[in-house]
């Protein structure tokens, strides 16, 4: 079935003194609203192009490979709540007006960090979280931001109050989460006792066993899938910080399940998918690099298209032959897309299409 997809609104006013620098310095960020509608026994693509107010704004004073140290922090442990999931993203250029590493994600561990109570922050720099190829050392002197993840509970509710969601006592009756593996889906459900007295999220893996999985990830960038088995339409309104700061896009090879980094309607070129930036193109769709929307049971498939040597690169959709599409805004910020790659591609990044 088709699932409805509305942008309600977008930015709607700036927050007054998000975080505090110095004493004579207050960051302010704009607010944004979306809402999703999921059909009942519709799968729908579901990007987040919107994050959670952050915890903490400040400037890197000093980063090593596992460890940032910021500048006007004393006690970390007082930031971030135990049992957060956390990542430092690098949001303003460093002392010397570079902006090279602006966009970049590192995931912090959180209960080391809280241990330490000081103004360290410890950094797990093998997490797939972690932006591949940037080095904290390389930051120094860039205005941060601590951000709380989206999480499974966070995003789409959990627990007796989650009143939208569809728990079930097993995987076929309750709704579902579904996140690419590279090979297939890999489903999360919204699991209920016999009672209905107990909810909270579930992974379908064996090798998860019961686990409570309420504190899974949404990583910025990530697409997932959400199957709704419920009778209604689910409405979900979600409420966070638009990023102002460029994006920095990591994409696998082979198929990876992305969503968009802000909030608009984007074109191929705006999201910097060009062979500047790693793109394969080719003179047939087989083995060009694809972008593949799927819309309900539509599926629209967009390839990096080069006739010949030296023409020009366009992304062009297999159904109506030779129209330029690389300008065409088909990247909806709540939809997710599968990217398909020939070969692995360097992180890459995507200018703030958004007025500051």
């Amino acid at each position: 079935m088709h699932s409805l997809l509305r942008l309600s609104f977008l930015t709607l006013f700036v927050l007054g003194a998000a975080s505090l620098l110095q004493a004579d310095e207050v960051v302010t960020e704009p607010l944004g609203g979306v809402n999703y509608a999921f059909s009942p026994g519709s799968q729908t693509y579901v990007g987040v192009p919107i994050l959670r107010s952050p915890l903490r704004v400040d400037v890197l004073a000093n980063g090593i490979l596992t460890a940032a140290t910021l500048t006007n922090a004393t006690n970390l442990a007082q930031d971030l709540p135990a049992g957060s999931r956390c990542f430092l993203e690098i949001i303003g250029p460093s002392t010397t007006g570079s902006t090279t590493n602006v966009g970049a994600r590192f995931e912090i561990d959180v209960p080391t960090t809280r241990l330490m109570a000081n103004n360290t922050l410890a950094i797990d720099p093998v997490s797939p979280y972690t932006t591949p190829g940037r080095s904290l050392s390389d930051c120094i002197g860039c205005k941060v931001a601590i951000r709380p993840h989206w999480t499974l509970a966070t995003f789409f509710g959990t627990g007796t109050s989650a009143g939208a969601l569809q728990s079930g006592t097993s995987l076929k009756t309750a709704d579902q989460v579904q996140f690419w593996t590279g090979q297939g889906m890999a489903a999360y459900w919204f699991r209920s006792n016999a009672a209905g007295t107990l909810k909270e999220w579930r992974s379908a893996s064996a090798s998860k066993g019961t686990a409570n999985q309420d504190n899974t990830i949404l990583p910025p960038g990530v697409g997932v899938v959400f199957q709704r088995s419920g009778a209604t339409t689910m409405s979900l309104p979600a409420y966070g910080d638009v990023r102002t700061n460029a994006f920095i896009q990591v994409v696998g090879a082979g198929r990876s399940l992305l969503a968009s980094g802000f909030p608009m309607d984007m074109s191929p070129h705006q999201a910097n998918y060009l062979f500047a930036s790693g793109f394969s193109s080719a003179s047939t769709p087989a083995i060009a690099d694809q972008i593949q929307v799927q819309t309900g049971a539509v599926k629209d498939v967009y390839w990096y298209c080069q006739e010949t040597v030296g023409a020009e690169r366009q992304w062009r959709n297999v159904s109506d032959g030779a129209t330029n599409h690389s300008a065409t805004p088909f990247l909806h910020p709540l939809r997710s897309f599968f990217v398909k790659t020939a070969s692995a591609i360097e992180p890459f990044s995507t200018e703030c299409p958004l007025d500051n």
